[in-house]
């Protein structure tokens, strides 16, 4: 599922193919395009549509379209394709990163995008490398032999550790190459959630988890 960003303009590439599931370029933008915001009805675009090439189309959100936490849909008709419905998620995450500078959540990596986390498809974070993903809080509760998941939603979880258990409180995760291959460029919400001792489940970090390619040539 494609994220975007609140209350700002947002590309949505897609292709558009006939019954025989082909590519049809060439159709410029003579294409139609309703939009649903989360809890509304569907209506008329507002936004900018353009054509990329190769059966690839494009439809730029407006802010105005965005302005709405949630799910949207876009459904996309004209002649010579099949319709083609298309589902994406409006994320807070400006609301995100003020969330967690309140709670006086520290996020530290190799690769930090104002406070989002970045990471890059066939990269290692190993903590002997000076490259694990941390987070710390004096705010959070004491950890002590507390068990550390970090989940992208929709995609994977992966096992982290507690590193500093009680004041300043600091936990993080370590990924491998192959782990980090398996997170599908994009951007996506992620949590990091203790379960205590007791049983107890503590969500310590809601925000954003950003995936990117290696550049190529």
């Amino acid at each position: 599922m494609i994220e975007l960003k609140q209350s700002q303009t947002n590309d949505i590439p897609f292709v558009l193919v006939d019954a025989g599931n082909t590519e049809v370029p060439g159709l410029g933008t003579t294409w139609t395009v309703t939009v649903r915001k989360e809890g509304g009805a569907f209506v008329g675009s507002a936004g900018v549509k353009s054509e990329l090439g190769n059966g690839w189309y494009n439809y730029r959100a407006s802010a105005a379209e965005c302005d709405t936490a949630g799910a949207i849909a876009l459904l996309v008709s004209g002649a010579g394709f099949v319709q083609q419905n298309l589902l994406a998620v409006v994320s807070d995450t400006a609301g995100a990163l003020d969330a967690l500078a309140a709670a006086g959540v520290e996020f530290v990596g190799p690769v930090v995008d104002g406070g989002n986390v970045i990471t890059y498809l066939g990269d290692d974070y190993n903590d002997l490398d000076g490259r694990a993903l941390s987070w710390s809080s004096a705010a959070w509760p004491a950890l002590t032999a507390a068990t550390v998941a970090v989940t992208i939603d929709g995609l994977a979880t992966f096992a982290g550790a507690v590193v500093t258990p009680t004041g300043t409180v600091e936990v993080m995760v370590e990924l491998t190459a192959v782990q980090t291959a398996s997170i599908t460029a994009g951007r996506r919400p992620f949590q990091v959630v203790a379960t205590q001792a007791d049983g107890d489940i503590v969500t310590l970090v809601d925000a954003i988890w950003i995936s990117r390619s290696k550049a190529e040539v």
